[in-house]
Formats: structure tokens, sequence, C-alpha cells
């Protein structure tokens, strides 16, 4: 009798399920979706494997338990058998040919592959602005072709790159825009393919929004400022006022971009701008308190957006 032939997936996505299975059933029904979904492996971490081995019998699991979000990655991307993985959120939604634009560039000399965005609820000027503060860069359109920079997450990257960290690769993950930053800086090649769409839900009110970027922008000022001396820190958590001004500056720029064709209101822009003040208190908290003090809010921050949006807004 012969054997049937293992077929390695061509990508592996790492789905984060540690808020549980409602927050992340959108983002795994898309992947289900998928035209080339026979070329994706799907690795779920989770706290236990109850809420998804009977769900998602071909899926893996792995089960982290108490983990926070940037060691359970770690785990995601150690069991994951493709030689490309895609750090997926648990509120951005791709589009069904997402894969199937990415899997070309997959054969191509690049090191990570960065996606197009849209906004998945732009009904309220926070979700706007929030959406516009994070990912103003790659609001579509963009151009295709290689890119100096690429966002934290929602990117494919080669896997035996993240693997080549070591004992490093959860503390990297932590924040994995400086990651992707770090990475360029050696040489790894980024391109964005605009045709990989997807669809990026943020919180639609303001409290949870001021909360989600305070503890986001923490984990940017706690893991820059971590080989910093005392004195360092103490002038960089000064300097939030300039901070949350570059952070906005850098939104007003991007939306020059795209205001003829995104659904961002121009008012979105005082939005992006309050918010950018509690990016800017966040770095400030994260340098003055260090990475182990702060980890847990980076996690509060990243996960399960989803139940701060709006029932009628969402997919």
């Amino acid at each position: 009798m012969g054997q049937t032939a293992v077929v390695t997936p061509k990508m592996s996505v790492i789905v984060p399920a540690l808020a549980g299975h409602d927050a992340v059933r959108d983002v795994l029904a898309a992947l289900g979706s998928q035209t080339r979904r026979e070329a994706l492996e799907i690795v779920i971490v989770c706290p236990t494997r109850d809420d998804f081995a009977s769900r998602y019998p071909h899926a893996v699991i792995v089960e982290v338990g108490s983990l926070a979000l940037h060691h359970a990655r770690a785990a995601g991307i150690r069991a994951a058998r493709a030689p490309f993985v895609m750090l997926a959120e648990d509120h951005c939604i791709p589009d069904p040919g997402w894969a199937e634009a990415l899997l070309p560039r997959l054969d191509e000399p690049w090191d990570a592959i960065g996606p197009t965005l849209r906004s998945g609820n732009p009904t309220t000027l926070v979700a706007q602005g929030s959406f516009l503060l994070g990912y103003g860069e790659w609001i579509a359109p963009v151009r295709p072709g290689p890119a100096r920079a690429l966002p934290g997450h929602n990117v494919v990257l080669r896997r035996e790159a993240l693997l080549a960290l070591g004992d490093r690769l959860a503390d990297e993950l932590l924040v994995c825009a400086l990651m992707l930053k770090d990475l360029g800086e050696r040489g790894a090649r980024f391109v964005v393919e605009s045709g990989a769409t997807m669809r990026h839900f943020d919180s639609a009110a303001w409290a949870p929004s001021v909360r989600v970027v305070f503890c986001v922008g923490s984990g940017f000022g706690a893991q820059r400022s971590k080989p910093w001396a005392p004195w360092t820190r103490l002038t960089y958590a000064a300097a939030a006022p300039a901070l949350a001004a570059l952070h906005w500056a850098r939104s007003v720029r991007q939306y020059r971009r795209v205001r003829r064709t995104s659904r961002l209101s121009p008012w979105c822009l005082a939005s992006a701008g309050a918010l950018a003040c509690a990016w800017g208190a966040g770095e400030a908290a994260g340098a003055l308190m260090g990475v182990q003090r702060v980890e847990r809010w980076v996690s509060i921050g990243e996960l399960n957006k989803m139940s701060y949006v709006r029932p009628e807004d969402r997919p």
C-alpha cells in the first residue's frame, strides 16, 4: 500500500486566539474562504485546545496556557511548517484573494511581504483616526514593489530569518514593527503586494481607542529604550509631546496621500491627533517602566479589538 504524500504548505498563518474563539471567528472564516486555501497552514495559538480542536481539525493547534502574546506568537512560529509565516491580528480580515495575490511573491527573493489595507469600520471618526495613525503608510492605494518599511502585523515573513533570532525571538516579537525595522537595517528585503488586500477594524469609541493606543505605545517606548541608561529614558519620556507631534505629522502626510481615494473624513485628523497624544504618553510610560512591566499591556492593546467594534459595523 502506498503512503500518502505530505504536502508542505507555502505559508503558515499564525492566528492569536488568546481571547477565545469569538475573537478570531471572523479571521478564521476569512482564511477558510481563501481562493488558494490549499496553500495555507492555519496555526492557532490559544490558551487551551478545547475551543478549537473539534471546530478546526485541519489546523495546527498550539496550546500556550497563560503566555503573553509575544511568547505565544513565538510558539506558533516554531510549530509552523511553511517557509513563510504571517503574523495575523484578530481584527484584520483578509479578502478572499489575499493569499492568491501573495503566493507568487514567495517565489521571489523577498524576506517580508506586506499587504495593503482599508478601514473595515470607517463609521466613526475615532475608528478612522486610529486606523490612519496605525496604518497610514499602507492604506490603499499603495504602489506595489520594494519598500523600506512594512507594518508590524499582517506581514508575511521568511520563517528562517525569525528562527535565526533563537532565544531572542519572543522578546523581538513584543513590538513587531521594531523587529521588522531591525531586520531591514540588517539587509532584509521588503516588498508591498497591492493585490493582497485586507480590512482592518479599529475601536469605534474613545475610551477603548485611547486605552489601545496607550498600551501599544508603551511597548514601543519600553522596547526602544531597553538598552538605554536611566537618564536617557527620562529624557525620552520628557519628549512625549514631541513624539506625539511626530506621530500626528505622519498621519497628516498619509491623509494627504489617500484623501481622494479612501473613505476617511478630514475630521479624522483631529481624532488622530488626540490618539497620537495617547501614543506619546504610552511611549513615555513604557520607557520609564520597562519591558517586563508593560508586556501584558501590549497584549491588551493588540488583542480582541473586534469586541470594541459596533455590531452593525462587523463583517
